[in-house]
């Protein structure tokens, strides 16, 4: 099977070394404020850049840095948000993790501020997977973890992150699809998982997770972009799609994932980077 995420992830030297088994905890990571804002209700977008193991955050989506931290994480590992430990609603994805493929350990930093807070108790999922965050048993929190399996078009969930799958769903979605996690039917809970696919710019949408295609939207998008999926304009709901265009470093927003620039911002962030989305960001 080829090498999954090859649009994702960039191949990039690692700069400092693991601890081993945790993400990278450097005493000397550069931290810049981290006072909350929790007046802001719009999400805001950031990058992991492999090289270096950076966090950047641009907490407005206007293309300007408003935070950063680090080195957390290894150039191999693959950067997803939610509220892992469960101290706000459906709507926050204020908490950040990677998941780390050579040994299916997801790693949890709940500050964003890099420190390792919590680990995975054991391995889960295989090398290859694609992982995503979300709220998939609706119990209010974004606390749980899936992967995406390219090679048997399957979608796997852990409704705890305690390493237990409760569902898997398939197959549905293809090889090359890059998926993204929302609130799409807008019924306030972030349980929704959708694809992007490169080979014809469309967009796939499966309300309930349980793997039917309920909508189609597009051709929205460019085969090399990245796609995320927050609450850009700030109406409540995590049902927004952006893209992030590593040519040239541009963020294109559409609000209400029908297919229609609403917003653009940059050059922010750099080929290579791997982008999130995060609501609540330090100012």
């Amino acid at each position: 099977m080829k090498k999954p995420l090859s649009v994702w992830i960039f191949a990039a030297a690692i700069l400092f070394l693991p601890i081993s088994g945790y993400a990278q905890e450097s005493r000397d990571a550069t931290v810049s404020l981290e006072n909350f804002d929790p007046t802001y209700s719009k999400c805001g977008v950031g990058v992991f850049r492999p090289g270096t193991g950076i966090w950047y955050y641009d907490a407005y989506h206007d293309g300007n840095t408003d935070n950063y931290y680090g080195p957390w994480g290894l150039s191999t590992d693959l950067p997803l948000t939610g509220d892992f430990n469960s101290d706000h609603g459906d709507l926050i994805l204020d908490d950040v993790a990677v998941y780390r493929p050579s040994t299916g350990i997801f790693y949890y930093d709940y500050h964003h501020d890099g420190n390792t807070d919590a680990r995975s108790p054991s391995w889960w999922g295989m090398e290859g997977d694609i992982p995503f965050g979300g709220d998939f048993d609706c119990d209010g929190h974004n606390d749980d973890v899936g992967v995406f399996r390219e090679s048997n078009r399957t979608w796997y969930y852990d409704y705890d992150h305690d390493c237990t799958t409760n569902a898997a769903i398939g197959p549905w979605a293809w090889e090359g699809d890059k998926p993204i996690v929302g609130d799409f039917d807008r019924d306030a809970c972030t349980d929704d998982v959708a694809v992007f696919r490169p080979s014809n710019h469309m967009w796939y949408y499966d309300y309930n997770h349980d793997g039917t295609t309920d909508e189609v939207r597009g051709p929205w998008g460019y085969a090399e972009d990245i796609p995320v999926a927050c609450d850009f304009d700030g109406d409540g709901y995590n049902d927004d799609v952006a893209v992030f265009r590593p040519s040239n470093r541009t963020w294109y927003y559409d609000y209400d994932h029908n297919g229609t620039t609403n917003a653009s911002s940059g050059p922010w962030g750099n080929p290579g980077d791997i982008p999130i989305a995060v609501m609540h960001l330090p100012r």
